[in-house]
């Protein structure tokens, strides 16, 4: 009884290590990318609604906002407000992250003054896909809507946190003119 147990466990483990094998092959065959698009889809999650907007339970998004904005969902950070129009504000945060390691815009709403993006880890290529809504607010100010979200995994070692903060950062820098 012992005997048969063993070799189905070792059976077991010479099949649980050659599909690893294949998947590992299948990663430098097809590339990552395409390996992660095969594994869990498209890397843009695509648009969101920041109005509606539902967080799922899982703790891989960071979502900051402007007050009044995300209404469904709980906040990370309130959005700070700047001196500037939301046309002003989104020419200048997408000319401050322009330098960011991994990053592809895959969409824009002009009229909304929306933009989405992907970005991937430098090694495994892990995508996550980053919204960005840029709003009118009174006198002549604006804010913006930033929810970024990884697409594969239940954690993210707090990269979407570090990623929101760095973005609100970069564009602290470039704007220079915050009404808080």
């Amino acid at each position: 009884m012992v005997e048969c147990w063993y070799r189905a466990m070792r059976k077991s483990t010479k099949i649980l290590a050659a599909a690893v094998v294949v998947a590992m092959a299948g990663i430098f065959v097809s590339g990552r990318d395409v390996f992660w698009e095969l594994i869990a889809g498209p890397a843009d999650l695509g648009r969101v609604d920041f109005a509606t907007l539902e967080r799922p339970p899982t703790p891989n998004h960071y979502l900051a906002c402007p007050e009044g904005l995300c209404v469904n969902a709980q906040l990370d950070l309130a959005s700070p407000v700047y001196s500037r129009s939301a046309m002003q504000l989104q020419v200048i945060a997408r000319e401050a992250c322009s330098d960011e390691p991994g990053l592809e815009m895959v969409a824009s709403n002009p009229e909304l003054f929306q933009d989405r993006y992907v970005q991937r880890t430098t090694i495994m290529r892990f995508p996550d896909t980053i919204s960005v809504r840029f709003v009118e607010m009174e006198g002549n100010t604006a804010s913006l809507a930033i929810y970024s979200r990884s697409q594969i995994g239940r954690s993210d070692l707090g990269v979407n946190k570090e990623r929101v903060q760095r973005w609100l950062s970069l564009l602290d820098k470039s704007v220079g003119i915050r009404t808080d």
